[in-house]
């Protein structure tokens, strides 16, 4: 009895789905538009079905049954023997902006400790008077009115720095770096 696969792309990009048979000698090809879904052709047996989950769910196939369960991204989701509905494609692509939203904040506020760190050294290492008093780092969603989706908002950073100088901290001798420079270029 042949099986039906479907398979449905629930990211917000094209996906190329490579696939291979038991009786092909090559892979075969698929592409799935954002949001859709596709039969894929030439399964012919459980075995092919099997072959196709179990290399798939490597990348993040899983059966259209863990739509809302699955911990993560699910970019694709699958059913035998009939298509998938329409609700849970969108339920699916809801759920993974949601996660990627929720990353994207994860990685912006690993970006700003970053950068603070980043902006001290560069203090320290240029032995400019003065710290690093504030870093500041501001993101900023952009409000797209009433019929927009709230799930994909766009989003822009921006980071401000500020020193704390004292005056009276400043030297008027030469900076030890210079001169070690200096030797460095001399001895060349």
């Amino acid at each position: 009895m042949p099986s039906a696969l479907y398979v449905a792309n629930c990211t917000m990009q094209d996906h190329l789905f490579i696939y291979h048979l038991a009786e092909a000698r090559r892979e075969s090809m698929v592409t799935i538009p954002a949001g859709q879904q596709r039969r894929i052709a030439g399964v012919q047996s459980p075995i092919d079905v099997d072959s196709i989950v179990e290399h798939h769910s490597r990348y993040g196939l899983r059966s259209v049954v863990e739509v809302g369960k699955a911990v993560g991204q699910v970019p694709l989701i699958y059913s035998l023997d009939k298509p998938i509905s329409a609700t849970r494609i969108v339920e699916q692509m809801n759920l993974n902006q949601r996660v990627l939203n929720r990353q994207g904040e994860e990685f912006r506020r690993a970006a700003a400790i970053q950068t603070h760190d980043w902006v001290e050294k560069k203090v320290q290492d240029m032995r400019l008077p003065g710290e690093v008093d504030e870093v500041e780092m501001a993101v900023v969603e952009e409000d797209r009115g009433k019929n927009a989706s709230d799930e994909v908002r766009p989003v822009s950073d921006s980071t401000r720095v500020s020193r704390r100088f004292n005056p009276s901290e400043v030297t008027t001798q030469p900076q030890p770096f210079r001169r070690t420079r200096q030797r460095q270029r001399a001895r060349a």
